[in-house]
């Protein structure tokens, strides 16, 4: 599993994010290894940076928090407002373009009829 943390940056918080932006990246390097992918969002036409994404590789919460909390940025106010979630990345080119899960984490999660046939499915159901 993993983390999705969006964060966006506090009002007026250009000058913070300039000032600690050194620290910020070498905070990142040094723990790289915990970090599926991660980088500055974007305002709509894309010429300023207005908050930070982050995908954390651990199954603990408090170990993302951790990740996050002493990052610089954090420690100096950049970000206003702050969202964790849990993340389970499934498909796609950072995934290795394929899907890594079985089809039984998929129906566990979406319902036991995904992945099969009209009537496949009908074959499964219980009579009494």
């Amino acid at each position: 599993m993993a983390w999705l943390v969006i964060c966006d940056d506090a009002a007026d918080s250009a000058a913070l994010r300039r000032d600690h932006l050194q620290a910020h990246l070498a905070y990142i390097e040094k723990v790289m290894d915990r970090i599926s992918v991660a980088g500055p969002l974007l305002t709509d036409n894309a010429d300023a940076m207005n908050g930070s994404c982050f995908v954390y590789r651990t199954d603990d919460l408090d170990e993302a928090r951790s990740l996050l909390h002493n990052d610089p940025y954090y420690r100096a106010g950049v970000y206003g407002r702050i969202e964790i979630r849990a993340f389970r990345p499934v498909a796609g080119v950072w995934v290795d373009g394929r899907f890594i899960c079985c089809r039984s984490i998929i129906r566990k999660h979406c319902g036991r009829n995904v992945g099969r046939t009209p009537d496949q499915a009908l074959s499964t159901r219980r009579t009494r």
